[in-house]
């Protein structure tokens, strides 16, 4: 980590002439332009939930190519991965940091609604219990973890409810058999054993052919039957936005391990006594995690702690080298034209955007390598009623065959933690809308209108005819860029991507897309950007 007497970053505008001065050094000489009232209480000055740059800065540099603003770090993205790299870069590293966001607000698809004091999730939903630098975030931003209340899960087949892992086991055994269950399990726990992320995915190693089939041909060669291969494409539509037919093999075991990771197999005696009654709230551990506000407690955290770093309403057009260094070019939220001179970049935007952007400074195989990410959408649809409409578990994923994928009851979390909350009778739950396939964008087309119709029809065959007559309101919102796919190949290719991507020339890339389509892989990407960009610079601007 650098050491310099400020504690903290402050914007400066660099006037670009051909004999420049370095500015790798500690003693710079800047030009503040941040409002007088910001300059001498710069860290105090950010807003809780940021602001666009022009209505922090200044307008002088506007219009002005030759008036540059300069920083040491320019991250692009304030999803997960981007704000994880400027946390890691900018508070731990000590380093100048601006991040530059395109929409309103931070977060990518970890996105909160609030609703008449209810504070629910409108994108990402749950965390495995944090590991690593997630883990180290928590606790530096001081958040509170919890543990979402069981059952967690419950299906919809059949024109029947089954709630928790006694009900969905009951489930699988009544349509399949004992035998066939116990296999399946210790199947998918084994493979679960020998998992790797793509970064230290061997192509030649145990786990290539996995890699190479889709998850449909991994159910078919273990013999696992229609029900198993029904009710994960479900799952992998709602997972990741794409079926079993698109995905790998590999990319489908965490997610199914992650259910059946501590599961003993089922005697004959203990399946005849499953509980294929609703269990009691919270009457069992489930190790899966969130917070009282959903998810984006986190993002949120992250940029507060960054401040008036994150810069929102800023797209980024494109990023050119200039030497060693990099001019990032944005306009602002009033389409202002402006520029920033860096050490560093950390490209944290979907591969195809990131691509875009610095098509001229990325290698060709990297151009190739990000080009073949596909990206699938999603929608969801949260509802107000004035009654509870389901409170059965956390997550109700429904057979295949309706319009949407899961219905996730919205207050459960809140409900368990927040007593202000608890015994209301009005409620909120949340459908996720997946397409078929990753290639089909039609339900991001839908207006709004059509959205409900579809979705409603398909709520009265779950919850009954009278549904709508509860409903008061809704909100619909759509994620164009929601999931990187895992298709087959996708970790031989992602292995290749990151190996080029530590070949430490000053520009970094981040995302999801660069391990695997999770929160927790996000935040894992993030820091490994923000270590490569820490070794690129003790290599090359340190004496």
């Amino acid at each position: 980590a650098k050491l310099r007497p400020n504690g903290f970053a402050i914007p400066y505008v660099y006037m670009h002439t051909p004999m420049r001065p370095s500015f790798n050094g500690r003693n710079r000489i800047r030009t503040i332009f941040v409002s007088l009232g910001c300059v001498l209480l710069f860290p105090f000055c950010a807003p809780a939930d940021g602001q666009p740059v022009d209505s922090i800065e200044s307008d002088h540099s506007t219009g002005d190519n030759n008036m540059i603003e300069q920083t040491e770090v320019v991250v692009i993205g304030a999803g997960i991965a981007g704000l994880t790299a400027a946390y890691q870069l900018g508070k731990a590293d000590d380093f100048d940091v601006i991040v530059l966001e395109k929409e309103d607000r931070v977060g990518g698809r970890t996105v909160r609604g609030e609703h008449d004091g209810f504070v629910y999730a409108r994108g990402t939903e749950y965390l495995g219990e944090p590991e690593g630098l997630l883990k180290q975030l928590i606790r530096k931003l001081d958040l509170q973890l919890r543990e979402i209340p069981s059952p967690c899960d419950a299906h919809w087949h059949g024109g029947q409810f089954y709630y928790g892992e006694d009900g969905i086991a009951a489930m699988y055994i009544e349509q399949s058999s004992l035998s066939d269950y116990n296999r399946f399990v210790q199947t998918i726990q084994k493979q679960a054993d020998a998992y790797v992320e793509a970064n230290e995915f061997k192509p030649n190693g145990k786990l290539a052919d996995l890699d190479r089939m889709t998850a449909r041909e991994f159910f078919q060669q273990n013999g696992f039957g229609d029900i198993y291969q029904q009710n994960f494409n479900v799952a992998a539509r709602g997972l990741f936005g794409a079926s079993i037919d698109e995905i790998s093999a590999l990319s489908f075991i965490p997610e199914i391990a992650f259910d059946y990771y501590d599961t003993e197999p089922i005697s004959e005696t203990r399946a005849a006594r499953l509980n294929r009654d609703r269990p009691r709230r919270g009457s069992e551990e489930t190790g899966t995690f969130s917070f009282t506000g959903g998810i984006a407690e986190v993002t949120l955290a992250l940029q507060n702690e960054l401040g008036h770093a994150v810069r929102l309403q800023s797209t980024v057009t494109s990023v050119q080298r200039d030497g060693k260094e990099f001019i990032t070019t944005y306009r602002d939220a009033r389409g202002n034209l402006r520029k920033v001179r860096s050490l560093m970049v950390v490209l944290a935007v979907p591969a195809p955007i990131a691509a875009q952007i610095a098509e001229n400074e990325l290698t060709a195989e990297q151009r190739n390598l990000m080009n073949r990410i596909e990206y699938a959408g999603y929608v969801t649809i949260s509802f107000y009623t004035r009654e509870i409409v389901w409170d059965g578990a956390f997550d109700l994923a429904v057979e295949d065959g309706h319009f949407f994928t899961d219905v996730y009851d919205a207050t459960w979390i809140q409900r368990q933690y927040d007593s202000s909350v608890r015994n209301r009778n009005d409620s909120i739950f949340t459908v996720y809308i997946a397409p078929r396939s990753y290639k089909d964008r039609s339900v991001l087309n839908m207006s709004d209108q059509a959205l409900l119709e579809s979705s409603m029809a398909d709520l009265k065959k779950v919850f009954g005819a009278n549904i709508e007559t509860k409903i008061t309101g809704q909100t619909v919102l759509r994620f164009p860029y929601a999931y990187p796919v895992m298709t087959p190949g996708a970790y031989a290719r992602l292995r290749q991507l990151n190996d080029l991507n530590a070949r430490n020339d000053g520009l970094f890339l981040a995302g999801d897309y660069m391990i695997y389509p999770t929160f927790e892989a996000a935040v894992d990407s993030g820091g490994l950007a923000a270590e490569l960009a820490q070794e690129y610079y003790d290599e090359t601007y340190e004496d």
